[in-house]
């Protein structure tokens, strides 16, 4: 970073209001509270114990060569020539000349969107303490999930080091839990939005733990530890079909942001070029998660191969999205049908959890889904429920639908009256069972007509070992 944002004199507020009032807090320590149990993650403790050992035994072996040493004089040893350090030379701090930003707004249970703002941000202002500024004055012009929380906020500093960002920060005003998850996941997103920075640390104006309304915040984070999802999509980095050898090629493509909360999707139409076992087309393919520092179409990128469809022709330009899980998709690597193979490279925002299905859409065509994302408590590693979404307002007769990776496909549902009490059960079939490549299911359920109100809906599939409920998902509803 430039020597502007290493230093550790304070940016005070040229664009910025001063705390006019310091507040009283309420202070819960950090480990007890809500946000902890939602957030945080074990940390590493640094081996001071094992390190004192190792020092002490070089002490004493560097005593022992001097009391044998004293009595000779030791022979001149030649010495190589030293090594010039080599150090990488850190990114140059964003200076935002035509001072757009993109900045992040919460929204309740769910990762927060993006949005390009332009605001004027002292010119002296760069990187991080830009981007923070920028934050506090899109919030003053246009609201948010957490506007309340910015309304005296004061930026004391900025700085960065590798690949930490640390924001000190005076008269946040955020109160109550679900203000202060808000408050943190704009904060994180919007200052990792900055080439190289991966995590956030925020502090007060003394640079100690920041004291919200509720918790106290000690420690930095990623953007997967405050978007709301259980586990992140790198953990299954990998998804791959082998497929049959029908050589096909590529009908069409298209982006939908938000097919349902907090979920985008590539559908990618595919037509097959010769004859199909029974008419259905099982099309090859890789899809792999990996990060991707410094990439314009986000920090994350998921690559899609098929190596058996023949690409569109010309070759879709490279296209941006504003808002939604999916940040910007292209395709490289497109040809003909002479030499066929396509490569969709997905841009994402941050590595939620992620799934591919194949539908059937025709005598030999058929259309792949990559979804990304999803309601945050209706998504889990095997089981994701698109519909209804939680706390709707539902019929007595409704319907279910969404996509699972489950033994022999077969998908349970039941539904618990407001007082726990099973009231209706159900199964379902998903188009495919246990394997990497996910099945849809779609069904109906029917609450009885003597239960009204508050219910919730649960989805899960059972144990072939034991019959144990697994990956549950719970929905609450109200039906009319």
């Amino acid at each position: 970073m430039s020597g502007d944002l290493e230093r550790e004199d304070t940016i005070l507020g040229t664009a910025l209001s001063r705390a006019v009032d310091s507040q009283h807090v309420r202070e819960t320590p950090f480990e007890r509270s809500r946000l902890a149990l939602r957030l945080a993650r074990p940390a590493r403790s640094f081996p001071f114990g094992a390190l004192a050992a190792v020092a002490a035994f070089v002490l004493l072996l560097g005593a022992g060569a001097y009391l044998l040493g004293r009595g000779t004089p030791a022979e001149p040893t030649p010495s190589e020539p030293p090594v010039a350090a080599t150090t990488t030379p850190a990114p140059t701090a964003t200076t935002f000349p035509d001072r757009e930003f993109r900045v992040f707004f919460a929204r309740d249970q769910l990762p927060p969107l993006a949005k390009t703002v332009r605001v004027e941000v002292d010119p002296a202002l760069q990187g991080v303490s830009a981007r923070v500024t920028a934050l506090v004055m899109a919030h003053r012009i246009e609201g948010g999930a957490s506007a309340e929380g910015w309304n005296k906020i004061d930026l004391v500093a900025g700085r960065s080091q590798g690949d930490l960002a640390t924001i000190a920060l005076d008269g946040v005003g955020v109160r109550g839990s679900a203000s202060e998850i808000a408050f943190l996941k704009e904060i994180v997103y919007t200052v990792t939005e900055e080439p190289g920075i991966r995590q956030v640390l925020l502090t007060d104006r003394a640079g100690g733990p920041l004291r919200l309304d509720q918790i106290v915040v000690d420690k930095a984070y990623t953007r997967e530890e405050v978007f709301g999802y259980d586990f992140i999509g790198s953990d299954v980095p990998t998804i791959e079909n082998d497929g049959g050898d029908v050589k096909h090629e590529l009908a069409g493509w298209k982006v939908t942001n938000e097919v349902t909360p907090g979920l985008g999707r590539l559908s990618v139409e595919l037509r097959a070029l010769g004859a199909t076992t029974g008419g259905r087309l099982d099309p090859r393919f890789k899809a792999a998660l990996t990060r991707c520092d410094g990439c314009e179409a986000g920090p994350w990128q998921l690559r899609l191969d098929l190596p058996d469809a023949a690409a569109l022709n010309p070759a879709p330009p490279y296209q941006r999205f504003v808002t939604g899980p999916i940040s910007a998709i292209d395709v490289p690597h497109t040809r003909g049908p002479a030499d066929v193979g396509t490569i969709f490279l997905i841009g994402l925002d941050d590595a939620r959890p992620w799934r591919v299905t194949i539908e059937p859409t025709g005598n030999g065509t058929a259309r792949l889904n990559v979804d990304i994302g999803g309601q945050p408590q209706q998504v889990n590693k095997n089981v994701a429920v698109y519909a209804p979404v939680p706390g709707a307002d539902t019929a007595r007769t409704f319907t279910v639908s969404g996509a699972a990776r489950v033994f022999e496909a077969n998908v349970a549902w039941r539904v618990r009256d407001g007082a726990g009490r099973e009231v209706a059960t159900g199964h379902t079939l998903a188009t495919l069972g246990t394997s990497p490549v996910w099945g849809t299911f779609e069904t109906q359920v029917t609450v009885p007509a003597s239960v009204s109100g508050n219910v919730t809906l649960e989805m899960f599939w059972a144990s072939p070992k034991d019959g144990g409920e697994m990956d549950v998902v719970s929905i609450p509803l109200t039906v009319r």
